[in-house]
């Protein structure tokens, strides 16, 4: 025998005894799966008769107010006895009313078996005959019991029927609670019972025992009792989607409880009812001509076409998505209705909305992006989960073709940063690439359009709006690939003139930082373009606006951890040191001396610097350090360390001057910390940096190698550099490091740095983690000497 045959035996016995554990399990799971069904379909028995009573309740206390307004208060059945009778008896079924949906609630929330039983007998069959307007072909063979006779998953199948029943009662009577307006939101307890009435329409809509695998017809013999279910199920997605369409004619505010609603109704049919897929594409998707800037952001994926391979491998991958053309086929050809004309005569100024991109377009982008998830991933959402199906078939795209682009547009970006892929542990469990979904650039091409074209507000303090939210997520789903997109965007957008604009622009990327640091994701110049995000800093910090100033410095402050490896070198070294040390080190107003000195002592060097104070550091072990680094700046700075060990200051050009304003303050400057640069042995030391740093700190035995460790190395001999030159020009007048008119804010500048130098030393032998909340002085008490 050889590996082959043993490798198939070995196989095949795997899969018979997979088989028998599965129907064990199923068995045990289905005396729980009756009980939980009998449970549901109770509560809805009670639950219907008190919708039909809160209705009566509803009808009547129109009637009397069209009577109050016809005869005048007082008069016919507009009496305040009969409003007050009224309103105690609708409060009374609204108790009665809210306790069951409540239930409900909790149990529909509940999948005992997931995909384990719900598809029927027929779908676990070796069969591979199939009708050719069968709604699902038959997919492969899956393990079969070794036993005869009948299994769990048939038993189960005869308890679907009258539950699925039940449940599509309870859908039709509260979608007309809704319809008829019922509840008016007039209170509290009126929103919270439309709260509940939406969640228990949604959960009914998305149930998997709806799904297209599980509402198999067979054309040459089909079952009348499941035609009917099938049918009265299209009938109530159409009437809730002419609901939501009639809804959304008029915008709906965020906080509106049928925003909510509308959007995930949305979601779920724009992929169930396919014309409504086709016809959010045709409104929302931009021309080409418009996205020209976009599409080098975010390159376009496909066509979108039929015979496009990505296209038919997500159709034959996710049939719960992409399988429902041939359902709805299916049930026209044996139930002729006219739900398509009512559909298409309902007014369409719900797409005029989402056309102009108002907030409910960002809530749909939003939940369409976790309907995704709910279904290819089987992640929980609004308490239930759902499985991924293990076979499907081929359908006709749910995507209008106008618009859309062959081929890929031009990128600054490589082609890995373009694609936005999902690894483990993320927001999605397993991989998923969401570049190449279907729809889901063309989607984000409107969104970037969006923040391209219309001035965005700033971000609230409280709850997000819609927008934000969207934004949020898509940073999350691409693992933070996407803000490359949303900050050049952004940048693009705002006019460095205008202030206000300015500041809401760094508040919404401060914002979007925050995200991103909450998932503990990182910056990375692979896939964020660092350049053109320092070139933006530099503009804002050139306008020299104390409060545009600060809040740039503020945003380095609270989130420099992220930025690792050449972002981290670009923002530092290339923005803040060698384009504007000086003029931030010596700036006229001390409030942002005072947050540079913070940026550069706290957050600029990671490796504590009494350890790289305390036995100096080697030129020739800095050099062990940058092997691997040709860059002119690592050159420059083993420069600047050898002139500063040698005492002669190195050259720089000189800054070019600026107006600044005039300061009368002054300060004695207190001990410089260059002077402990004259500590800095030469090369040829005994006591090298790496081997004092390696006992000390544990960052492994080759502590120079790490590049982290090693920028840290650079960063601060520049700055020691610098901070040098600071001084030299004062002693030496013929020095031009820097115009000489900030001469005069030198003292107060470097008492203010060492100031801080202080603090730093007292918060790092306290041990603390986290560094201070950056502060100015005159907060902290440690004002200056005049």
């Amino acid at each position: 025998m050889n590996i082959n045959e043993s490798f198939l035996k070995v196989n095949k016995a795997i899969s018979n005894l997979w088989g028998k554990i599965e129907e064990r399990r199923d068995q045990k799971k289905l005396p729980k799966f009756k009980h939980w069904s009998a449970n549901v379909e109770k509560k809805v028995a009670q639950v219907l008769p008190l919708t039909k009573q809160f209705l009566d309740v509803v009808q009547a206390d129109h009637a009397s107010n069209a009577a109050a307004a016809m005869n005048g208060p007082g008069h016919g059945d507009g009496s305040p006895r009969t409003e007050r009778r009224d309103k105690v008896h609708k409060g009374n079924i609204y108790e009665r009313l809210l306790l069951p949906l409540t239930d409900l609630t909790a149990l529909l929330s509940v999948n005992l078996f997931k995909h384990d039983l719900y598809p029927p007998d027929h779908l676990s069959s070796s069969s591979s005959s199939s009708s050719t307007h069968s709604m699902h072909p038959s997919p492969s063979p899956s393990p079969s019991p070794s036993k005869e006779g009948p299994s769990a998953k048939g038993e189960a199948q005869n308890h679907l029927d009258p539950f699925r029943s039940s449940v599509l009662d309870l859908w039709r009577a509260l979608l007309e609670l809704l319809e008829r307006g019922a509840v008016d939101r007039s209170s509290e307890k009126d929103i919270a019972l439309t709260n509940i009435i939406c969640n228990l329409i949604l959960m009914v809509l998305k149930r998997r025992e709806f799904d297209p695998s599980n509402l198999y017809i067979n054309m040459s013999n089909p079952s009348d009792q499941l035609v009917d279910i099938a049918s009265r199920y299209r009938a109530l997605l159409y009437q809730t989607q002419i609901f939501v369409s009639t809804k959304l004619s008029i915008p709906i505010a965020p906080m509106n409880p049928f925003h909510q609603f509308c959007a995930r109704v949305l979601a779920v049919t724009f992929f169930r009812v396919p014309v409504i897929g086709q016809c959010i594409m045709s409104a929302v998707v931009p021309d080409q001509a418009l996205l020209e800037n976009i599409t080098a952001l975010v390159p376009p994926f496909g066509s979108l076409a039929d015979d496009d391979p990505d296209m038919q491998a997500y159709t034959s991958s996710y049939p719960v998505l992409f399988g429902w053309p041939q359902f709805h086929y299916t049930v026209t050809e044996l139930r002729p209705n006219t739900w398509d004309d009512r559909l298409s005569d309902t007014s369409k100024a719900w797409l005029t909305i989402l056309a102009k991109r108002e907030s409910i377009f960002f809530s749909f982008f939003k939940e369409w992006i976790l309907y995704i998830r709910h279904v290819v991933c089987g992640v929980t959402t609004n308490g239930f989960s759902n499985g991924l199906p293990t076979s499907g078939n081929t359908s006709p795209t749910l995507f209008a073709t106008n618009g859309s682009s062959n081929g890929s547009a031009s990128s600054s970006m490589s082609s890995s940063t373009s694609t936005l892929s999902i690894s483990s542990g993320g927001l999605f469990d397993g991989s998923f690439h969401w570049r190449s979904f279907p729809g889901f650039v063309p989607l984000l091409h409107a969104m970037l359009l969006d923040m391209r074209t219309r001035d965005q507000g700033p971000p609230p303090i409280s709850r997000p709006t819609p927008q934000l939210e969207l934004q949020y997520l898509l940073l999350i789903v691409s693992r933070g690939e996407l803000l490359n997109a949303f900050v050049q965007t952004l940048f693009l957008h705002t006019n460095a003139h205008d202030v206000p604009s300015v500041i809401i622009s760094l508040n919404i990327t401060e914002a979007w930082l925050r995200e991103l640091n909450s998932q503990h994701l990182t910056i990375s110049d692979k896939t964020f373009n660092v350049g053109f995000f320092c070139d933006g800093l530099h503009i804002i910090l050139s306008s020299d606006h104390h409060q545009l100033v600060g809040k740039v410095l503020a945003l380095v402050y609270n989130y420099a951890d992220m930025f690792v490896g050449t972002s981290r070198r670009t923002l530092f070294s290339d923005l803040l040191l060698r384009r504007h040390f000086f003029d931030l080190f010596l700036h006229w107003d001390p409030s942002v001396r005072n947050a540079f000195d913070q940026v550069l002592i706290f957050r600029m060097v990671r490796i504590k610097r009494s350890l790289l104070y305390s036995d100096g550091i080697a030129v020739r072990e800095y050099g062990k350090a940058n092997q691997q680094s040709k860059s002119r700046d690592s050159m420059e700075v083993v420069s600047s360390a050898s002139m500063i060990s040698n005492g002669t200051p190195p050259q720089h050009e000189p800054q070019p001057s600026s107006p600044r304003m005039s300061s009368t303050s002054s300060a004695n400057p207190g001990p410089s910390p260059s002077s402990s640069t004259s500590s800095i042995p030469s090369s040829s030391s005994s006591d090298s940096i790496g081997s004092h740093l390696s006992r000390n700190v544990s960052f492994g035995s080759a502590f120079l190698e790490n590049d982290e460790t090693a920028l840290d190395v650079e960063l601060f001999l520049k700055l020691e550099a610098h901070v040098k030159m600071v001084g030299d020009q004062i002693r030496d007048h013929n020095l031009q490091y820097y115009p000489s008119l900030l001469e005069a804010y030198v003292p107060a500048a470097l008492a203010e740095y060492n100031t801080y130098l202080s603090r730093y030393y007292s918060w790092e032998q306290s041990g603390a983690i986290d560094p201070p909340k950056m502060n100015v002085l005159s907060i902290l008490g440690n004002k200056l000497d005049g």
